[in-house]
């Protein structure tokens, strides 16, 4: 009888186990786990991060999210769920030859499960409650009061190639994951109810391994791939940027220098509310103004008019601006920018599950006495705004238009009058190559 593929499921635990704890203050802030250089395929895409999540107050009691708990208030975010303790992920070979570094993972994360999945999924459940997420601030809160476990799967792009990934070629794999600081990840009610005060919380994790899948090929297979001294594997990256918008017309060049760049997505927020427990360090927001006629916090929408994109100076791929001043001024869906957020990592024509709709555009305050147009209390926060903004180069071939010895522009024209801080976090998508000749090791990008 011939002898065929078989499919095969590992389950390993961290190399850095220690006392088992994982904290970014009372234990490990760091995960390590290896994979090893074996003549096998891993599936990427099958790769997951498992284990349980503990979140305590200052004082190590539970945190009590309802009306009387006010002082013990804590959350995590409802829509990143445990995805917001990542801070970034590095893939390096056992050698350590570094194949992909993303900074700011949550801030990703925030990115791609809104456009992966909808507010039903989260209601129903569905693959969501694997990271811990539920949609909803309320029942999040609930979670939060008790332990409660997870199954990560990892946004790389290096994992969620279309091919499998040769264990040989690339030298097996050695996976670093930083924790956030507590600030970043856990938030109380101040945003909504200024009367919440609970600071210096804190999260652990415990009982972490990873599982992934591996096809084991046939014993003729596994001596080729041995035996192989020539190779070349192609995959995605992400790279990381950050830039802040203090104007109300924002104008940013980077030198990302990738020859195969197929798309840039990014999110912004105010730089307040980063590393800061009186908010939510995961929300994707458009420019706020100060609410006077509260507590003071940034609370009222300000409107962002047009959106450019630009390849050394010109713009590229749109030969527009992406504009958005009429839907802003009548409250209503911005379709255009949707459009190319959906496309920037992505192709808009196979999207099936996203969390946009009218309330997640617009369920801010628009003006200190205006409400947003649509506004609930069912849930608790269907009304957060999910705001983006980015575009894809080349969703045809994949292969992506060349940024080497020329910048990536963008533009961001907005009413910001306020001059408050946002942070705009930048992911560029773009095509690697691994190449293997007689045991060396390159990286062509």
């Amino acid at each position: 009888m011939s002898e065929t593929r078989r499919k095969q499921t590992v389950q390993i635990r961290p190399t850095n186990i220690g006392d088992g704890i994982f904290s970014f203050t009372n234990g490990t802030p760091q995960l390590e786990f290896d994979i090893p250089s074996t003549p096998n395929y891993l599936i990427g895409n099958s790769v997951r991060i498992n284990g349980t999540i503990t979140i305590l107050m200052s004082d190590d009691t539970r945190p009590v999210n309802d009306d009387g708990g006010i002082a013990n208030n804590c959350f995590l975010d409802p829509r990143t769920g445990v995805q917001s303790v990542i801070d970034y992920v590095s893939i390096s070979n056992q050698s350590g030859q570094v194949y992909e570094m993303i900074k700011n993972y949550n801030r990703l994360a925030s990115s791609i499960s809104a456009k992966n999945t909808s507010l039903n999924d989260y209601i129903e459940g569905s693959s969501n409650i694997s990271y811990g997420s539920v949609g909803k601030k309320n029942q999040q809160g609930t979670m939060t009061q008790r332990d409660s476990t997870f199954s990560l799967k990892l946004h790389a792009g290096f994992l969620n190639g279309s091919s499998l990934i040769d264990l040989v070629v690339v030298k097996g794999l050695h996976l670093v994951i930083q924790l956030s600081p507590d600030s970043n990840v856990l938030f109380n009610d101040y945003w909504a109810v200024p009367a919440s005060t609970a600071t210096n919380m804190k999260y652990s994790l415990s009982d972490v391994n990873m599982t992934y899948d591996m096809i084991v090929p046939t014993g003729m297979e596994q001596k080729e791939m041995i035996d192989n001294t020539f190779a070349e594997w192609e995959y995605n990256s992400f790279s990381s940027y950050y830039s802040v918008l203090v104007s109300s017309d924002h104008n940013l060049s980077l030198n990302i220098n990738t020859s195969r760049t197929i798309g840039v997505t990014c999110n912004m927020i105010p730089s307040e509310f980063l590393n800061n427990f009186n908010y939510n360090s995961q929300m994707c927001l458009q420019t706020l103004a100060l609410d006077a006629n509260a507590t003071p916090r940034l609370r009222v929408r300000v409107p962002v008019n047009a959106i450019t994109f630009l390849r050394g100076g010109v713009r590229t791929p749109l030969d527009f601006e992406v504009q958005s001043e009429t839907s802003q001024d009548e409250q209503t869906p911005d379709s255009q920018r949707e459009w190319e957020a959906y496309n920037s990592i992505g192709r808009v024509w196979e999207v099936e599950n996203c969390i946009k709709d009218n309330r997640t555009q617009l369920g801010l305050m628009r003006t200190p006495v205006l409400d947003g147009r649509f506004q609930t209390s069912v849930g608790g926060n269907d009304n957060t705004q999910s705001y983006h903004f980015g575009v894809n180069y080349d969703n045809i071939t994949g292969n992506g238009i060349n940024f080497r010895g020329t910048n990536l522009g963008l533009r961001v024209q907005s009413d910001l009058t306020s001059n408050v801080p946002h942070s705009i976090f930048l992911f560029v998508l773009h095509k690697n190559t691994i190449v293997i000749k007689d045991g060396q090791t390159s990286i062509m990008s």
